[in-house]
């Protein structure tokens, strides 16, 4: 897989969109940081989030 392909579902994860939940499964994702470099180069949707459960929270960063 390319880079770019990889970096764009990424982005795509973390916005919420529709394939969202496809990819959470497609790369067996079991947890997501949340911290300022995602909010800085991706359109985050804190909405989807609410749906997950919080590990933990510190200095801007929640997983």
């Amino acid at each position: 897989m390319q880079y770019n392909q990889r970096e764009g579902e990424i982005k795509r994860l973390y916005a919420g969109g529709p394939d969202a939940g496809g990819l959470l499964g497609k790369y067996d994702i079991k947890y997501a940081v949340l911290g300022p470099h995602e909010r800085n180069v991706a359109n985050v949707n804190d909405q989807l989030f609410t749906h997950f459960t919080k590990v933990g929270e510190a200095g801007g960063y929640c997983l």
